[in-house]
């Protein structure tokens, strides 16, 4: 017998070795909002100055669809100075902004879509005149 085949016989009884294999995987986080309606004016009256206020109801519709389960962050940034501040209904819980914006930061299970519909409560300037103004609250979202 050949030396080659005297090794071959004897791998071929060898014990089986054991060998441990890991592997990592990183799943690449994704964040997306999608807008379903958003208000695009705001037609404020003499009585809405009398009283204070407008009410605006479904002004914001929005979806938030992700993968993460750190929750998100959604901005409220002011395009214009129509109000003093706002009450915000539709969330988790209603939050106030004042003139300068604000966030609010909104808790999910991992990995899903959640959507929103969101009412405002306007506390108007005094000074402010009646007529259309363009929406005066800018809305976005970012991975908290």
């Amino acid at each position: 017998m050949s030396l080659g085949a005297a090794l071959a016989v004897q791998n071929a009884h060898a014990e089986p070795r054991a060998a441990e294999l890991r592997v990592m995987a990183r799943v690449a986080t994704f964040f997306r909002m999608q807008v379903e309606h958003q208000a695009a004016a705001l037609t404020i009256t003499a009585r809405d100055i009398e009283l204070g206020y407008i009410d605006v109801a479904a002004a914001s519709s929005f979806s938030v669809i992700t993968n993460t389960q750190d929750g998100f962050v959604i901005d409220f940034r002011p395009r214009s100075d129509v109000f003093r501040s706002v009450l915000v209904t539709g969330l988790q819980n209603p939050i106030e902004i004042g003139a300068h914006g604000g966030i609010a930061i909104h808790d999910i299970p991992h990995g899903r879509t959640t959507s929103h519909q969101l009412d405002y409560r306007f506390m108007l300037r005094s000074d402010l005149q009646p007529g259309d103004y363009p929406w005066p609250l800018e809305i976005s979202v970012r991975p908290a």
